[in-house]
């Protein structure tokens, strides 16, 4: 998982418990090949993380203020270096850069400031430059950083190394910039420093550049735009002056298109670096661009800059160039100003009104009459190039000089929008008073700007009924006045202790496509074109009313649009209506919402008085794009006292399946409900008016009835009659023979087998695939090994010796990835990332990430942060051993592990969950086993689970702990509503657990609550409830195999009844692979002990026969007297297993005589 979401007030402990205090330093020498990286896991670490594979992309994180990096290397040339870094923060600090020789003389000291790039991505380069020769010697270079500033961590820290020479690979000009150097806040490079993208308002990009021939210069850049903004183009020279100035308003450009921008100024010759800063005024993406580059087109640069006037501020104009305001205290008949107009000449005129005004000069400076009170003269000032290699981009500038003579209004608004012609009229005009009659559903702010300068907030009153009065008060010099504007139409809902927020989010209900209609149970929304990321989307058309349906008990107080915005155009948009029967709604006068790119998200608050129960609210939207908008409703509830209805009724019942759900529909949420099938019980799960009832272990090929026998509702009220739903389960279909499909025994025939099933395996209908790995070494080096398909099995020859393996590193990048696969069967495997496993742990290694409706059968999964990480939905594990310290279970939906070991290689948190609100239940552990790796692997504890993203869920059911975990229980990640529960935990020798001691994780959010189940509760934690409930899907019925074969030897054959539920056999001689069939029979092949394991339908092996010897074997089985000096356990396919291992084992003693004794046991 990535460190950056870890939370500063644990970061300490979390980091004492994961042993992350420090990792030991690898001595290495300098300089670093040029292109190349220092290995970051060489340095001691303490109180951070190293994080990913040696390279560009690795790096540190977890950073805080304790945080202490040390390298120590050798320095085998004499001569200049460059220490460069990248670093990615979300905040700022200070690193402190510290040299120091072997005899501990510090050799350089320097402070690195580092900025808030808005990711952990490291976009920020850094270089220490070490102009004279370093001697030859040992060193030890600490990195350690202070300051930190609106962030508990240091930022994330990479691409370190010791160049030779002080080096410089800054892009010349004239010529093109490479974006790859390029320093960004906020933005950054895309597809390998291709584009610059995620370019928003606030963000920008600097390149140190060196400018081979000053001069005048053209930028050109292929630009894609997303939204209106500006760019604001600027040079500034080595010595901090700025020489170029240019804004660049973004225009309708696609495609990187090709674009040309004159740089208003002259860059100087030498160092100089390149800004560019993008504003809009809304929060959206602005603009893509690329082939960033610098053309010289002229010598010189002729202009009007700098332009001043004796005694007062001159600043940028509206409708000009240039203003300068004369306060009222001026008393003087003329104004003297100045400018400079370099490689030009000058002619300057003014004009007040149609008058011309005589304009003298001397010595360069310019004198008017001044204006009179509330007059104003306008300066022209035109310019002409002189001759020679001169650009002028602009030959006439204005400015207003404005005599300011009483106090003037000059701006009026209303949270922000600009008031009327009328309204401004009203409020300028003696006795500066009016009233504004528009509906708000808040308290609007209002400010006011004047000619003067002033700008304020003004100051309301106490809501009056509606009415809110708004005063504010300018003054300059001696005078003063006072402005008075009553809003009279505000109407607020002040919520109520019982009221609730109800938020509406396109995931997390139901679509029909048919019917276009979404809900939750409790809600609905009719006629919507599906939805994104929470977000509703409606159709495109001018005007359409829409029905937003209310649960029977709901009465709704409030309705906000959330994030409310058009998809698509630009154009203004409005709710034009909103209606809830009879009851009184107001609806903001500003009901407007627009394009992203224009004015941002809004949220429409709209209040509604005397609301009907249950009563549907439509609302009616013109425009010609599409909105989309989340929503939340406040909500009080009134008890209905009418019996359930129960509006339909179906039952699902998988294909030649003997099990079935009835799905029943009620008109409300039903918080109990149980039915009968024949005399057997079924207690259903409420909280839903959506309530399922599945059954199990039925008779194929019959009929059958189950009655809803009790639905009761949140108020008690009961169903008023049983009622019937009938279901035929189906036919029990034999088997199809089929033989394994793969049999691969090395890295390259494995690689063939998964690119073939990716290529024939693409659709949800395509036969079932065996892949059969044989015992074997399987390293894949870096290479991930990915799945993209549907019904595959990768079965092992036998789990310990099939090992599956690579060095990866971060969440994204695990060994095995089955994520894009559905229904895939892993049985028999041991799965490992090798990145730091069997060394202290430096971060994240997964060895699989897995997919939907995935069933993992005796797997040893191996690695020690994000082991797995859980990327789909339904999946199953039984009978596996996790391996791990640090969410070494992680990720979302509903998955089961059954009867599962969880092996702690050193203190810290087995499961980090980020469960999506749709999902019912999260990680359930039934059955499983917690204990230590190794023994004395644990020092500080351990913990069950921490909260990861979302809402995350986990239930410890029935669960053997061996060793105990942190009293709490539960650690501390995101600030998330967590739903942390256990239930029946017992210790090594089956006492039960006092679980009084558990708490909340300590960044849980909401309410405090008991996190232990209720024997009533924990029994809805069954295989078929968690992944079968809705559609009765059945993971039991999918790793069930057939007995073991009874085999016998005719002759030179094995031989065994065939079983109808058998694809095909495995044939094993002494523990090894043989073949297999589909026959009853095998031909014997060499002396040893032959063993049959039968596949079910997927290939998933069941247990194995009695061995049969054939000739002499090597295990032989003598008692005597003599005493034991060794003892191990094999399976039953005869590779060795630990002593911990369970089920059936074949146990060989060792006496001091040589001779061995062979037992079968069960543990």
């Amino acid at each position: 998982m990535n460190c950056n979401f870890k939370m500063k007030a644990t970061l300490s402990a979390f980091m004492l418990l994961a042993g992350m205090t420090s990792f030991a330093a690898t001595k290495f020498t300098i300089p670093t090949a040029e292109g190349e990286y220092i290995d970051l896991s060489w340095a001691d670490v303490q109180n951070a993380n190293v994080e990913g594979s040696a390279g560009p992309d690795q790096c540190y994180g977890s950073t805080g203020a304790e945080t202490v990096i040390n390298f120590s290397f050798e320095n085998t040339v004499a001569q200049p270096y460059t220490f460069v870094m990248s670093t990615g923060h979300k905040g700022t600090c200070v690193i402190n850069v510290t040299l120091t020789d072997a005899e501990g003389t510090t050799v350089l000291s320097e402070k690195l400031d580092i900025p808030n790039t808005g990711g952990w991505g490291r976009s920020a380069n850094h270089k220490v430059i070490i102009a004279d020769a370093l001697p030859v010697g040992d060193y030890n270079l600490e990195l350690k950083p202070s300051d930190l500033k609106d962030s508990g961590y240091a930022g994330n820290w990479g691409k370190m190394a010791f160049y030779a020479g002080v080096v410089d690979n800054r892009d010349h000009i004239p010529g093109d910039i490479a974006l790859g150097k390029g320093n960004y806040i906020g933005m950054r490079t895309e597809n390998n420093d291709s584009n610059v993208g995620y370019v928003k308002d606030g963000t920008w990009g600097s390149y140190d550049i060196v400018c081979d021939e000053s001069g005048v210069y053209d930028l050109s850049w292929g630009v894609s735009r997303y939204g209106d903004g500006v760019a604001t183009i600027t040079v500034t020279d080595k010595d901090g002056n700025e020489s170029v100035n240019t804004k660049w308003a973004v225009g309708d450009h696609k495609d990187y298109e090709p674009v040309t921008v004159h740089l208003e100024g002259e860059v100087a010759e030498g160092d100089n670096v390149l800004k560019i800063l993008f504003n809009a005024d809304h929060t959206g993406f602005i603009a893509n661009y690329n082939n960033l580059k610098l053309t010289r087109i002229a010598e010189h640069y002729a202009c009007v800059k700098n332009v001043t006037v004796d005694g007062f501020d001159v600043t940028e104009g509206e409708g000009y160039d240039l203003n300068c305001n004369l306060p009222i205290s001026f008393k003087g008949s003329e104004v003297t100003f100045a400018m400079e107009h370099p490689n030009s000449s000058v002619a300057v005129t003014a004009k007040k009104g149609d008058e011309a005004v005589a304009v003298t000069e001397a010595a360069g400076k310019y004198t008017i009459a001044a204006p009179a009170a509330n007059e104003e003269i306008i300066v022209t000032m035109e310019i002409t190039p002189d001759e020679g290699d001169v650009v002028a981009y602009k030959t006439t500038y204005t400015m207003r000089i404005f005599h300011i003579g009483e106090i003037i209004l000059n701006e009026l608004t209303i949270d922000g929008t600009p008031a009327s012609d009328e309204l401004f009229a009203a409020i300028t005009a003696d006795p500066y008073k009016a009233t504004l009659n528009n509906v708000f559903t808040h308290i609007p702010v209002i400010r006011a700007k004047f000619v003067h300068g002033q700008d304020i907030e003004a100051t309301a009153s106490e809501l009056d009924g509606t009415k809110v009065e708004y005063t504010f008060t300018a003054s300059v010099e001696d005078k003063t006045r006072t402005y008075v504007l009553t809003v009279d139409g505000i109407h607020l809902y002040n919520r109520l202790d019982s009221d609730e927020t109800v938020s509406l989010l396109y995931n997390e209900g139901a679509y029909n496509e048919e019917t276009k209609e979404w809900s939750n149970g409790q809600f609905s929304l009719s006629e919507i074109d599906g939805g994104w990321n929470g977000e509703f989307k409606f159709p495109i058309t001018a005007e359409k009313t829409y029905t937003l349906g209310v649960g029977p008990d709901a009465v709704v107080k409030q309705l906000i649009f959330k994030g409310l915005r058009d998809n698509y155009t630009k154009n203004t948009n409005i709710i034009s209506a909103v209606s809830a029967g009879d009851a009184t709604v107001w609806l903001p006068s500003d009901n407007r919402f627009y394009n992203t790119s224009e004015a941002g998200d809004r949220d429409l608050v709209i209040n509604i008085e005397g609301h009907k129960v249950g009563t549907p609210i439509e609302f009616t939207v013109t425009s010609n794009g599409q909105l989309m908008s989340k929503f939340d409703l406040t909500v009080g509830r009134e008890a209905i006292t009418s019996a359930p209805v129960l509006v339909s009724a179906e039952a699902i019942v998988p294909a030649n399946a003997n099990h079935f759900v009835a799905k029943a529909k009620f008109d409300r949420v039903i918080a109990s409900a149980k039915a009968k099938v024949g005399d057997d019980e079924i207690v259903a799960m409420g909280g839903s008016d959506v309530i399922y009832f599945p059954a199990w272990n039925l008779d194929y090929s019959k009929d059958y009835e189950l009655v809803i026998t009790e639905a009761v509702d949140n108020y008690g009220n009961r169903m008023a009659q049983p009622y019937t739903v009938k279901a035929a389960t189906g036919e029990k279909v034999e088997v199809a023979k089929s033989a394994i499909d793969y049999v691969v025994s090395d890295v390259e025939e494995f690689k063939a087998a998964l690119a073939a099933v990716n290529a024939s395996n693409t659709s949800a209908d395509s036969p079932a695939v065996v892949i059969f790995v044989k015992n074997g070494d399987y390293d894949f080096g870096g290479e991930e090994q990915t799945f993209r398909c549907y019904n595959v099995a990768i079965i092992g020859e036998s789990r310990d010796g099939v090992v599956l393996h690579g060095n990866r590193s971060g969440i994204s990048n695990p060994v095995i990835s089955t994520r894009y696969s559905v229904n895939t069967y892993l049985q028999d495997l041991t799965l490992r990332n090798d990145y730091d496993w069997g060394k202290p742990r430096t971060g994240v290694g997964v060895a699989l990430t897995s997919g939907t409706r995935e069933v993992g059968v005796n797997l040893s999964l191996q690695s020690q942060q994000d082991t797995q990480v859980t990327d789909g939905n339904q999946s199953y594990y039984l009978n596996c051993d996790f391996y791990g310290a640090v969410d070494y279970v992680c990720g979302g939906g509903d998955q089961f592990y059954d009867k599962c070991n969880f092996l702690m290689t050193a203190d810290g948190t087995i499961a980090a969950p980020s469960t999506a609100k749709t999902c019912k239940w999260g990680y359930v552990f039934s059955g499983c086993t917690v204990d230590e790796a190794t023994p004395g692997a644990l020092e500080k504890g351990w913990y069950l689970s921490r909260p990861w993203q979302n809402e995350p869920r986990t239930y410890w059911i029935n669960t053997v702990m061996k060793v105990k975990p942190v009293d709490v229980g539960y650690n501390s990640m995101g600030n998330l509503p967590t739903h942390f529960y256990e239930f029946g935990s017992v210790d090594a020798e089956g006492n039960l657990l006092d679980l009084s001691v558990r708490g909340n994780s300590p960044t849980h959010v909401g309410a405090p609550y008991e996190p232990v189940l209720t024997a009533e509760e924990a029994a809805f934690f069954t295989v078929g409830n968690v992944l079968g409930m809705t559609d009765s899907y059945s993971a039991a019925e999918v790793v069930k195999t057939p007995d073991a074969p009874a085999v016998t030897i005719d002759g030179d054959n094995l031989k065994w009844n065939t079983d109808a539920d058998a694809r095909f056999y495995v044939v094993y001689r002494s523990g090894s692979y043989v073949g297999n069939t589909i026959e009853g029979s095998y031909p014997v092949d060499g002396d040893g002990i032959y063993t049959v394991r039968a596949a079910n339908v997927r290939g998933g092996l069941g247990e194995a026969s009695e061995g049969v010897q054939v000739g002499t074997v090597g295990i032989d089985s003598v008692e005597s007297g003599a005493d034991v000096v060794s003892v191990e356990y094999f399976n039953l396919q005869g590779v060795r297993v630990s002593e911990s291992a369970t089920g059936i084992c074949i146990k060989v003693s060792v006496f001091n005589d040589g001779h061995k004794t062979v037992e079968k046991i069960v543990k």
